[in-house]
């Protein structure tokens, strides 16, 4: 990116799945980057004050140490029901006054994985310029929520809850999770998609045979939706 002074880049692992309706979800997630940052860009959607959209994550929580602006998407038809939550912690909507379909854009406290997420060329050049001067270098995915939570170099970071890239995990023996543990596990009969209702990877041969009207979800119990899909600032 620094090098070829590419403007924005989205980096997501090779076992990641995301929605089949994520242009419409990034369409609203850029309004509440805008709102958060205060700011507004000629040349990108979300505005032009910000490092790094963690957008993919396995856990992610509200900033314990201020309130700053958030970005509320209230009945969102996309979002996943708590109780097919897979994630190692998660901020806790009712008690902020948010309601089970809604996605929430903010300034985390703490996040971890790295599913996907999009850097801007400023975040890119505080990246490098922050990780090839330290001397003990922690797993990806803590080194970036070090830079964000402790905002090094003034980095900008904004996250995503529920997330919005998930890992999916086929259908096989669970030790192909991951290639960084020594699981062997049980066999899984049927593929699924962590915290992604309508899944591009599992509506494949939906999409490829059907077309986009036979989009389902894994999940038989959604979120009840409150009236039209609308935004909130907070």
């Amino acid at each position: 990116m620094v090098a070829d002074n590419i403007h924005s880049a989205l980096v997501v692992e090779d076992d990641a799945d995301w929605s089949v309706y994520l242009k419409d979800q990034l369409e609203h997630v850029a309004a509440g980057t805008q709102y958060i940052t205060n700011s507004t860009s000629t040349t990108s959607p979300y505005g032009n004050d910000w490092d790094m959209l963690w957008l993919g994550h396995c856990g992610s929580s509200f900033s314990k140490k201020e309130r700053t602006r958030r970005y509320v998407i209230e009945n969102d038809p996309t979002v996943v029901a708590p109780n097919h939550y897979n994630l190692h912690y998660h901020p806790n909507m009712k008690a902020a006054g948010y309601s089970n379909s809604s996605r929430v854009v903010y300034r985390p406290g703490i996040v971890t994985c790295t599913q996907g997420y999009a850097l801007s060329l400023r975040g890119a050049r505080k990246m490098l310029q922050h990780y090839t001067t330290i001397q003990n270098f922690l797993p990806i995915d803590w080194e970036h929520n070090a830079v964000c939570t402790r905002k090094i170099l003034d980095f900008q970071c904004l996250a995503v809850h529920p997330p919005m890239w998930g890992h999916h995990r086929s259908a096989g023996f669970e030790n192909r999770n991951s290639d960084i543990t020594d699981k062997k596990g049980d066999f899984r009969k049927k593929a699924e998609t962590l915290n992604i209702a309508h899944s591009v990877r599992l509506n494949g041969a939906n999409i490829l045979v059907k077309g986009l009207d036979a989009i389902t979800s894994q999940y038989d119990d959604m979120p009840e939706l409150y009236g039209d899909l609308k935004a909130r600032k907070d």
